[in-house]
């Protein structure tokens, strides 16, 4: 009987037997499968690779990609005609003559006028340059009081400019010559001519 109470209050004090506790099993463990991801920055460059050529129509072409454009820059070329006179003339004064109708200007020089101090003299000598001669006027393009300036030769191949500087009868004028006729100067032909100083220095006197 002791040992039956002794039992009971061992099993918590009530008359039932307990049943045997189960211990707790662990749960499994989720096998998770980390992915690790490997992000990798990439710069993408686009690369062209461009030719360019010109075609004779003067049209820039350009090579991208394999991919032939045409680009909108084109380049241009100036064709500058010469105009050539040849004939006989008739002289105006020191630095003009006409040839076929036309006015010319002879180039980068300035004679008298006929009005000047040897403007008539200068004429004379210009006619006896001309005299029987074929001149040739390669014009320049440029106009002087509507008139063709123009680089003239004799038949010999002369420069009337030349001629006439060295006679003393014009003077060089190196805004348009750049100083083609200064050598060809005599000695004193400015003071001689001092009228056409003037002018080319802007303080041409007025005409007596």
């Amino acid at each position: 009987m002791f040992f039956k109470i002794l039992r009971i209050l061992l099993q918590g004090g009530s008359g039932r037997p307990t049943k045997p506790r189960r211990q707790a099993q662990p749960k499994p463990l989720r096998q998770t499968q980390s992915e690790t991801i490997v992000v990798t920055k990439v710069d993408i460059r686009e690369r062209y690779d461009e030719e360019r050529a010109i075609s004779q129509d003067g049209t820039e072409t350009a090579v991208v990609g394999g991919v032939t454009t045409v680009v909108t820059a084109q380049v241009t070329t100036q064709t500058i005609e010469t105009q050539i006179l040849s004939g006989r003339c008739y002289v105006i004064d020191g630095d003009t003559i006409t040839i076929a109708g036309q006015n010319i200007r002879l180039f980068g020089i300035d004679a008298p006028e006929l009005d000047d101090p040897y403007g008539k003299i200068s004429k004379q000598k210009l006619m006896q340059l001309c005299a029987g001669q074929k001149i040739k006027a390669v014009c320049t393009g440029d106009l002087s009081h509507e008139r063709q300036v123009a680089k003239c030769y004799l038949a010999d191949g002369r420069d009337l400019s030349a001629e006439m500087v060295k006679n003393g009868m014009a003077i060089d004028w190196p805004k348009y010559s750049g100083g083609a006729y200064r050598h060809l100067e005599p000695d004193g032909v400015r003071k001689k001519l001092w009228r056409c100083v003037a002018r080319q220095n802007g303080r041409m006197p007025a005409n007596t």
